[in-house]
């Protein structure tokens, strides 16, 4: 039986029709590292150095030889490049091989010459993302124009996986009400509580957010260098709350799992979901995407980032597919369209660039206005009247917007051309 306090978290995260879901690269114009800088950047206007960098410059030995195995390793596998995921994933299974019954047949001497180096790496490499995801609140400027989605009693609802402070420090910067189910404690009713300019839904946890050995979720503002776990003055120890790239027992804690289903429940109802700067890598968002885009049939996306086209081919065209390359020309016709499929608007730019000159607000505008003429020329067609004069403008402002799929059908299936 579903409580009212989830029935009236639905209300609250269904109501917009326009969502956002930020990935890593929604940050990277702020400072953070995006996942291969993580590992390999040299420092530079950023100021900021790699966790490769990192190590040669402060690691001993051990470290250091761990890592260049790793590195020399994922060179010849060729399948995925290395990035910060796919390190602290590695370096996670390394360290709990006797618990993966595959690995155990693998383990050889390899293993154990560098078996002190993985081991003290792994809590280094938590720290350093923790460390690398704390934002100044003065690299946020180019985030401002997202103001204009904040209106009345409209509010800007952010979905993200990432840990960093980006949208903390632009409510803080433009004064704005923010909320992300905590004030001390996690309470979800705090998303329908109230006036908030910005609610903001923390998939993947935050470098804030702690769970306690009482089973009590709390939000700490500290810069904590004690790694994973603190000391409370409540005499209570606390975890921190980030679900990192592997499967974790916190991915099935009360907050997170709460956001995911809030997450489906508006994708569900929103009209128009920008995506900024995420691959898609996490399969079972992928699918909550699709099953969303299966039920809604007005869902479109908007996919911002310099790779927009490449992730949409290989992550989101398909439903069967889940490749890291490009989709060889000899294997499409046997692919199987997903529910998403000529419902992605690709915009390979930065985010700053789409966001500058309100250039986003516009062209998102113009959205509401594709339907209206395509409503207004049904309902013509119906009534017998002509209906291609609007539907060539509906074209024209799909082609404005970059809705190429959707100028195509209707230039194929309602224009005949």
């Amino acid at each position: 039986m579903q409580s009212s306090e989830s029935g009236d978290n639905e209300k609250k995260a269904g109501n917009s029709d326009v969502i956002f879901f930020l990935g890593a690269g929604a940050s990277v114009k702020a400072g953070v590292p995006a996942t291969k800088q993580f590992i390999f950047a040299k420092k530079s206007k950023e100021g900021y150095d790699g966790f490769l960098e990192e190590i040669n410059n402060n690691g001993n030995k051990k470290e250091k030889d761990a890592l260049k195995w790793i590195i020399d390793n994922l060179k010849k596998w060729k399948r995925r490049e290395l990035d910060v995921e796919l390190l602290l994933e590695i370096l996670h299974k390394a360290n709990t091989r006797q618990d993966e019954v595959l690995l155990s047949l693998y383990s050889g001497p390899m293993w154990f010459k560098h078996d002190e180096g993985l081991k003290k790496l792994e809590p280094q490499l938590r720290q350093f993302i923790r460390e690398q995801t704390i934002v100044d609140e003065e690299k946020i400027d180019y985030l401002e124009p997202l103001k204009d989605f904040i209106s009345g009693d409209r509010s800007l609802n952010i979905f993200s996986v990432n840990y960093d402070t980006c949208i903390e420090q632009f409510c803080k910067r433009y004064e704005l009400e923010y909320t992300d189910g905590f004030e001390l404690y996690w309470n979800s009713k705090l998303f329908v509580e109230g006036k908030h300019g910005v609610s903001h839904y923390k998939l993947h946890g935050s470098i804030m957010w702690y769970l306690t050995d009482r089973n009590t979720y709390v939000k700490i503002p500290i810069a904590s260098d004690e790694g994973d776990t603190i000391k409370l003055i409540t005499g209570e120890t606390a975890e921190n709350l980030m679900v990192y790239p592997m499967e974790s027992k916190l991915a099935y804690s009360e907050p997170l799992s709460e956001l995911t289903r809030m997450l489906r429940k508006t994708l569900e109802k929103t009209k128009i979901c920008i995506v900024v700067g995420y691959s898609f890598r996490d399969k079972y968002i992928k699918q909550i995407f699709f099953e969303a885009a299966r039920k809604n049939r007005t869902l479109i996306l908007y996919l911002i980032d310099p790779c927009a086209g490449k992730i949409y081919d290989t992550a989101l065209k398909f439903s069967d597919t889940d490749k890291e390359n490009e989709l060889k020309s000899s294997d499409v016709d046997k692919e199987i369209p997903s529910p998403l499929n000529g419902r992605v608007i690709c915009w390979n730019y930065p985010v700053e660039n789409i966001l500058r000159d309100y250039y986003l607000y516009q062209k998102i505008d113009k959205s509401s206005t594709i339907y209206t003429l395509y409503e207004e020329a049904e309902k013509n067609k119906r009534k017998g009247y002509d209906g291609r004069c609007v539907l060539q403008d509906c074209v024209m402002n799909c082609l404005d917007v970059g809705y190429i799929s959707r100028a195509e059908a209707i230039l194929e299936k309602d224009l005949e051309i």
